[in-house]
């Protein structure tokens, strides 16, 4: 596998999508992209992305969101998990990794645009073993500069990625938000067969508490949130039907 082969071929038009419903400016996304390019340029991720490949084989795939129903969905799966670790590749989108740490649950993978992680969580999880897939937007130019430190590191456990073209090694594994982004770069990487269960995936009445560190409860979900989750739905839906991935959301019963 080439890793380049990581980069969604439908990436371009799910980016010109969300420049028409958000309007966010195309130059400073390109200028997070070309900052973490500037961090990272020395560091191939091909080793490291064959690697979770190889990981993901034979397990089943959770993802867990940040949504206001993740303690409840963990509540119930935290046994499961425990009892047989090695048969679950476990994905945190964001702060959800925290609430995971919590159930003493370290994830294979943390996709994180530094929204819902601060410096010293990620450090930690890197530690941990975690892999981190940093994304970079126009929105989060301040917080790349904060980690310039981390990711200037030789640190293989470190991934970044852009929503505009890729500039390798900054890749575009499609998606929008760090929920459906998540999915669809382990789409790539998956066999064709493997299903995927989504855990805290909410996307209307609330924000969860773990979205962002300085929450300290749930709260009330903003218009701009809910229309980023909606796409977030709709690409995930997307997903599924056009690439044919089976994807179960995880209810109470």
């Amino acid at each position: 596998m080439n890793s380049e082969l990581i980069n969604y071929h439908n990436a371009n038009e799910i980016y010109e999508r969300v420049i028409q419903i958000f309007k966010f400016s195309k130059e400073k996304d390109v200028k997070a992209r070309d900052i973490l390019y500037e961090f990272r340029k020395q560091f191939d991720p091909e080793s490291k992305i064959k690697s979770i490949e190889r990981e993901m084989v034979d397990k089943s795939l959770f993802f867990f969101g940040a949504g206001p129903n993740l303690i409840d969905h963990l509540k119930i799966v935290e046994s499961k998990i425990e009892s047989n670790r090695n048969r679950y590749f476990i994905v945190a989108a964001d702060g959800s990794a925290n609430a995971l740490s919590k159930f003493s649950i370290i994830p294979d993978l943390i996709f994180s645009d530094l929204d819902g992680l601060n410096y010293k969580q990620i450090d930690n999880f890197l530690k941990q073993g975690s892999t981190i897939i940093i994304h970079g937007h126009g929105d989060n130019l301040e917080k790349i500069h904060a980690f310039k430190s981390l990711l200037s590191t030789r640190n293989e456990n470190i991934i970044c990625t852009t929503q505009v073209e890729s500039r390798y090694p900054i890749i575009n594994p499609g998606g929008f938000t760090d929920g459906d982004r998540s999915v669809y770069f382990c789409h790539s990487l998956a066999s064709a067969g493997q299903e995927f269960t989504l855990f805290g995936y909410e996307f209307k009445h609330e924000i969860g508490a773990f979205s962002k560190n300085e929450y300290k409860q749930d709260q009330v979900i903003t218009p701009i949130k809910e229309k980023k989750l909606l796409l977030c739905k709709k690409l995930l839906f997307e997903l599924s039907i056009l690439e044919k991935r089976t994807i179960n959301f995880f209810q109470i019963k």
